[in-house]
């Protein structure tokens, strides 16, 4: 088995976020002990105001983790007129609660972004597309 394909990806779809909106997708991590979040930050004049992860017992409870805030754990990138730019978390989920959640908002103008979170190191490899969080798998 490859390792690689021994992963859960979940998705924050490309959109434009208006001004003063967040754009955010929380992922349950049970069973996986790594995560790599990628956030795709478009071509924009203004740069992000908020960039975070946070983690919950639940999925509707959320504190935000230590050394993954924009702002005061690391600083969010400028904003990129011309190729935009990726932001990348790698992140340790056995020392996480179970819920792990990105935030990302921009308070001067709509920035377009997307995000792909990839959760790896699972206790036990996902065997079904639902589980990959994927609508098609493919191998050979």
């Amino acid at each position: 088995m490859l390792h690689l394909d021994s992963v859960k990806t979940v998705q924050l779809y490309p959109r434009s976020v208006a001004t003063n909106a967040t754009a955010s997708v929380t992922v349950d991590t049970l069973g996986f002990n790594h995560a790599k979040v990628l956030v795709n930050v478009g071509v924009a004049s203004s740069d992000l105001t908020v960039l975070h992860l946070s983690d919950g017992t639940a999925s509707n409870s959320f504190a935000t983790i230590s050394g993954f805030v924009g702002g005061t754990g690391f600083t969010i990138p400028s904003a990129n007129t011309s190729n935009g730019y990726v932001a990348e978390f790698s992140v340790d989920l056995r020392k996480r609660n179970r819920y792990l959640r990105l935030q990302a908002e921009n308070t001067s103008a709509a920035t377009v972004l997307g995000a792909s979170i990839v959760l790896s190191r699972a206790e036990i490899a996902p065997d079904s597309t639902t589980e990959r969080g994927s609508a098609v798998f493919v191998e050979g």
